[in-house]
């Protein structure tokens, strides 16, 4: 039996909800035990990993690089675009605090 690319997200997802399932079932029994919070991040960073392994398994290496190249040339402009947000924020800041106060519409202080 082997299992095939289009399978793999079903096989992984049905898995997760299993899991949780079955952590929601002890936590409902033993409400006292808490994870530490660096305990989650930690269980979160694995299944973050698990999951890009199995995206990449799934769609292959060269399939896997052009879409790496896509995401990066996407993440740029996501970050030129925040940059130059954060540049108007500075200039707008500043112009309002080098602007005389207009004497018919004084601002509240």
């Amino acid at each position: 039996m082997s299992i095939e690319a289009w399978q793999i997200c079903i096989v992984v997802t049905a898995a997760i909800v299993l899991i949780e399932s079955g952590v929601y079932l002890v936590r409902k029994k033993m409400p006292g035990p808490q994870l530490p919070r660096w305990w989650r991040t930690v269980l979160l960073g694995l299944l973050l990993v698990l999951s890009l392994v199995v995206f990449v398994v799934a769609l292959g290496p060269s399939m896997a690089d052009q879409l790496s190249s896509v995401a990066a040339a996407v993440a740029a402009v996501g970050a030129l675009y925040l940059a130059y947000r954060s540049y108007n924020s500075k200039a707008q800041t500043s112009d309002a605090r080098t602007k005389p106060e207009d004497p018919d519409h004084p601002t509240e202080s």
